[in-house]
This record gives structure tokens, sequence and C-alpha cells, in this order.
């Protein structure tokens, strides 16, 4: 499955991560999803089967479908991905090097690229030499980490 960003569905406005900041925060918000009866079934199912929890479950596939999305736009802009990675690890407070970061996540547990990627192509790479979408992500996790 691919996708595709529609920039026009986007504001100037405050991202969540701006509006509701860290994930470690007291105050930010549960996710609230909307399952069919359907699949909520299936979901129990699974759950007494494998006699693991239903949110861990849940947890899991969404953590499936965001490490889809974020090789994905990897596919797309290296740099936009592993800028969204070394954020999201900092706001879970782990290393960007640790196993089972979302950094690690897009470099394929390949440490080498990972290490070379942090320590040597990124911090030696002029500010012109970031794509425009970059240059927003960045920007916008600029304010948001200025905010916290």
């Amino acid at each position: 499955m691919t996708y595709q960003i529609v920039r026009e569905k986007f504001s100037d406005g405050k991202s969540m991560v701006e509006t509701f900041g860290s994930a470690n925060d007291d105050s930010f918000p549960k996710l609230n999803l909307k399952i069919r009866k359907s699949d909520l079934r299936i979901l129990r199912s699974v759950s007494i089967s494998s006699e693991i929890p239903r949110s861990q479950i849940l947890n899991e596939i969404v953590g499936a479908v965001l490490a889809r999305m974020l090789k994905e736009l990897a596919s797309d802009d290296k740099d936009c991905a592993a800028r969204v990675a070394a954020y999201a690890d900092n706001i879970l407070g782990i290393s960007l090097r640790a196993e089972g970061s979302w950094s690690d996540c897009l470099f394929r547990r390949d440490n080498h690229e990972l290490d070379y990627y942090y320590s040597v192509e990124l911090p030696d790479r002029p500010s012109d030499g970031f794509s425009e979408q970059y240059m927003i992500i960045d920007g916008r996790i600029k304010r948001a980490e200025n905010e916290r």
C-alpha cells in the first residue's frame, strides 16, 4: 500500500506534538480509535488465544503501521524520516542508537549505517543540502522542542 501526503490537508498551525507536548507529559491525551464490533471480536479472540492484552495487540499494530509509514517516508526522503525518527526517540527518552528505537527501525538494525548517518553524513551537510519538506518538518520539530 502506498501512502501519499496531501499537502493541502496540512495547515501552518501547530502540529499535535506542538499542541500536546511530549508523550512523557502527564497532559498527553489518550488516542481514541474507532473499532468496528466485528474487528473487536477478532481482536478479543486473538487476545484470548494468545494471552496478550488487546491494548498491547493494538499498540503493536499501530507501531507496525507507523514503522511502515516511516520506511516509506525514508524511500522518498531519508533525511525527513531520520529527523522524525530521532525526534520520536527523543520524546520517548531513548537513545536513537538503542535497539528498538525508531531510528533503529528506520536503519533496519544496521548500526554502522545509523552511526555513519547521524555522526558523519548529517552533521557535514550544509543547511541548503536539505529538501524543502525536511526544512518544514525540522521547523515544526524545533518549535515543538522550544515549547517543551
